[in-house]
């Protein structure tokens, strides 16, 4: 009962302030500066990889993009989507050579 109450408020707060909840999700793996994921593939992939220098950090990165894109659904251009993707390529390149 908790849970909905809860979640009741926070749909009033974010109509209220017309925000997304994606602007609110709190990731614990993977530390992501602010706008970092409106840079170029390469310079996502860069800052993500320095922030983030723990075991398994480039699998959490390349799931944490996948969430973004699909957290943003058919509002997303393709041409971001490519982006995002190709950034996702280029985190994995880089964990294959270590």
């Amino acid at each position: 009962m908790l849970f909905f109450k809860m979640r009741k408020r926070i749909a009033q707060k974010m109509k209220k302030n017309n925000n997304y909840w994606i602007k609110n999700v709190k990731t614990i793996t993977v530390n992501v500066p602010p706008k970092t994921m409106t840079k170029s593939p390469e310079e996502i992939a860069r800052i993500l990889l320095r922030h983030n220098k723990f075991e398994g950090a480039p699998d959490s990165i390349i799931k944490f993009i996948q969430f973004h894109i699909n957290r943003a659904g058919k509002n997303m251009l393709k041409q971001r989507v490519k982006e995002l993707k190709r950034a996702q390529e280029i985190i994995q390149e880089k964990s294959k050579k270590k």
